[in-house]
């Protein structure tokens, strides 16, 4: 089971009269993201909750479908009437050994999430753990209402899981033409589970030498099924000076279980290390230094 930690907390409202800020009482939700392989992993998820507080709080817990928005992060949540024609849905499926959670001031409890594998369609599917939080304190004059969400991945295992994706784009961000900094690329996922790319940009010159390149999504994020995210990139320059001239970018990507590969090129003109905008003014400047002395000269002549 594979857990990241994506710092998900979602404001659902803040009413008045507080005392504290929400952010400063430090409630807290481990994971905020777990991803099940149920080819490998068991059909169920622990979670986490931690009341950093000095005041008891109730969380009220249910299990809401996401989706991706996109080329955005974090994903959506959806409309119960929605999420029922979603075939990626995961709420109708998992079960809570709890509804509800009493957290005393330090206290730390736990929430089990168990899975009904075998009603799981072929593909991804994808939900969210939410737990209300209210909290009244009659000294203060204190509510607050929020949310805490962590995030359900589950990937099914009838050997109808299908692994595609495609680069719906890719192109380079440049200065007027400057060395490029950043690439961007958008990764179609055209199959039926979450995928996430990883692989490498290069720029290479006439000679096929690398003079530039960039590391994909180190951060590993990830697109569910038939959703199409956007990437970006720092690319880094390899030689101290590049020459003006066209070069070709290269994107190596590969993602899924099976490790596949997918990769495109685009060509780009540069002006390298040399600044064009300065020399072309130093340029326009010289000529007119010079037309200023073929004048004076020509004067100095027919006098």
């Amino acid at each position: 089971m594979k857990k990241l930690f994506l710092g998900l907390l979602l404001f659902i409202g803040f009413m008045a009269f507080a005392s504290v800020s929400f952010a400063e009482q430090n409630i807290q939700v481990t994971p905020q993201l777990t991803q099940i392989d149920l080819a490998n992993d068991a059909p169920e998820a622990i979670i986490y909750y931690t009341n950093n507080t000095s005041s008891a709080l109730e969380l009220k817990l249910s299990v809401h479908d996401v989706a991706e928005l996109e080329e955005r992060n974090p994903v959506g949540f959806l409309d119960p009437k929605n999420a029922q024609n979603y075939k990626y849905s995961l709420s109708s499926w998992v079960y809570l050994d709890k509804q509800t959670l009493l957290l005393a001031p330090g206290e730390k409890r736990q929430v089990k999430a168990s899975i009904t594998k075998e009603k799981l369609s072929p593909g991804g599917h994808y939900g969210s753990i939410l737990a209300e939080i209210v909290q009244t304190t009659e000294k203060k004059k204190v509510q607050v209402k929020a949310i805490l969400a962590s995030l359900l991945f589950v990937r099914a295992h009838t050997g109808f899981e299908i692994e595609e994706a495609k680069i719906a784009f890719f192109g380079l961000e440049q200065n007027f033409f400057q060395f490029p900094k950043k690439a961007i690329f958008r990764f179609q996922n055209t199959g039926n589970v979450d995928l996430a790319p990883y692989g490498t940009v290069e720029i290479t010159d006439s000679n096929n030498k690398v003079v530039g390149k960039g590391i994909v999504n180190e951060d590993s994020l990830i697109t569910l099924p038939e959703s199409i995210r956007k990437y970006t990139l720092a690319i880094k320059p390899l030689q101290s000076f590049i020459s003006p001239g066209t070069y070709t970018a290269v994107i190596k990507l590969r993602y899924g279980k099976a490790n596949k590969t997918i990769e495109t090129k685009t060509q780009i003109f540069t002006e390298g290390s040399i600044d064009i905008k300065i020399t072309i003014a130093g340029l326009i400047a010289l000529l007119v230094a010079g037309s200023i002395i073929a004048r004076r000269v020509r004067k100095k002549k027919k006098n």
